[in-house]
Order: structure tokens, then C-alpha cells, then sequence
């Protein structure tokens, strides 16, 4: 059940990015409110390079 709830939602959150067709910071940047702790759990990702870090766990050496 967890699953299916959390693949429905992801399949929801990508057909509303590509429907919106707008840049995913800008979405983020609708959703989230400055200065809160979401915003800051997203800048300490970032300055940690947590993107890269996932891509390089994802892609196959």
C-alpha cells in the first residue's frame, strides 16, 4: 500500500512538472517558504552537492 501511495505521488509530481513547464527550482521555490526549514534542508543539500552525490550512486561505474 505505502508503495502504490508513494509511486502515485511521484508519477503526480512529474506529470505536473512537465505540465507546468517551468524550471523545478522555480516549482520548489512556489511550495516552500523562505528562511523555513525546508528551504534550509534544500541549501545544505545543495552546498553538500547531494545531486551529484545521487547521480554517482545511481550511474553504474
Amino acid at each position: 500500500m505505502v508503495k502504490g501511495f508513494y509511486k502515485s505521488k511521484h508519477l503526480n509530481m512529474n506529470e505536473f512538472y512537465i505540465k507546468s513547464g517551468k524550471h523545478p527550482g522555480t516549482l520548489k521555490d512556489k511550495v516552500t517558504s523562505p528562511g523555513g526549514t525546508t528551504t534550509k534542508a534544500i541549501h545544505t543539500l545543495e552546498k553538500y552537492d547531494f545531486s551529484y552525490i545521487l547521480a554517482e550512486a545511481i550511474n553504474p561505474i
